[in-house]
């Protein structure tokens, strides 16, 4: 959340404010600082019992791979680990930092990666088979919720983090990444396993 960050950017400077009802103001949506305190405890309930989902969901994967592994063909394997690459290496020009700097290498960073890469396509070929023998379909507006999220949580407006979508041709991304969150929540819900 971008008051959050606000927060931390004026840690970071050790430009500490007096904690008051004017520095809730500044903050942004607040007009009180027991406002400020609810949400950051909201936001970390959240997070936790976000964590303690997506533990279960990993361990749910898991299982599936389990009961249905199959080989997956080297292509598959390669595009993956290409497009983690290709993310970490955008994560770290975000911060100003080269991959030669970071001592990331192709080479390297494949065979650190190949296990995990394996299991993000096995299971999104799992879950796509759970998903279309269910049914399980994704509506726009569960695109424009998710995209909604994702603007809250970078600090940007959803009209913008949409037309980049668009412009960049991953609105099926969107979609898929839905599609499979909600697979892992409709085979979480049958599962004996709870929070």
């Amino acid at each position: 959340d971008g008051d959050v960050w606000r927060v931390a950017e004026l840690l970071k400077e050790k430009k500490i404010p007096e904690l008051n009802d004017d520095f809730a103001k500044d903050l942004g949506d607040f007009t009180t600082l027991e406002e400020v305190k609810t949400r950051i405890r909201e936001d970390l309930a959240r997070s936790k019992e976000e964590g303690a989902k997506n533990g279960l969901k990993k361990q749910i994967v898991e299982k599936l791979i389990e009961k249905n592994n199959f080989q997956v063909p080297e292509g598959m394997v390669r595009v993956e680990l290409e497009e983690m690459l290709r993310q970490l290496e955008a994560n770290l020009r975000s911060q100003g930092i080269t991959p030669e700097a970071a001592g990331v290498t192709r080479e390297d960073f494949f065979s650190k990666n190949r296990e995990g890469a394996l299991f993000l396509i096995k299971g999104r070929l799992l879950c796509d088979a759970i998903a279309e023998k269910e049914k399980i379909t994704v509506s726009p507006e569960e695109i424009d919720l998710q995209i909604g999220e994702m603007a809250r949580v970078s600090g940007q407006t959803t009209v913008v983090l949409k037309k980049y979508f668009q412009e960049n041709d991953r609105l099926s991304w969107i979609e898929e990444t839905v599609r499979e969150e909600k697979t892992l929540d409709f085979v979480l819900s049958r599962s004996k396993i709870k929070l």
